[in-house]
């Protein structure tokens, strides 16, 4: 579900049933939903999202609207999982790309 987005908008804003937008920033053009990212974000490979259209933007001039389904992992999820990480022996950027990979196999991707 690709939508030009008002950047003012408030982020409080939902679909029919109830669940939130979510926005990703990207200097890429697609159509489509991303799927296979080129580089790897401070948390490692992946495809970030944030409910701020505003805050996106951050990242790129092209911000995209999705309706994001499944189990997202918030902060709390993805701090939890970096402690797990740590208590593995993982440090620094590498507790945050384990910890992507925990997530990924609790099936939270």
């Amino acid at each position: 579900m690709r939508e030009w987005i008002n950047l003012f908008e408030s982020s409080s804003q939902r679909y029919e049933d109830g669940t939130t937008p979510y926005f990703h920033g990207t200097f890429a053009s697609f159509d489509g939903v991303p799927n296979n990212p080129k580089k790897s974000g401070i948390y490692g490979r992946g495809i970030y999202f944030s409910k701020h259209a505003k805050f996106a933007r951050g990242f790129g001039e092209n911000v995209y609207e999705y309706r994001v389904t499944g189990i997202i992992a918030d902060e709390t999820v993805f701090n939890q999982a970096i402690l797990d990480a740590r208590d593995q022996g993982f440090k620094a950027h590498s507790a945050y790309i384990k910890a992507t990979e925990l997530l990924i196999d609790r099936g939270i991707a």
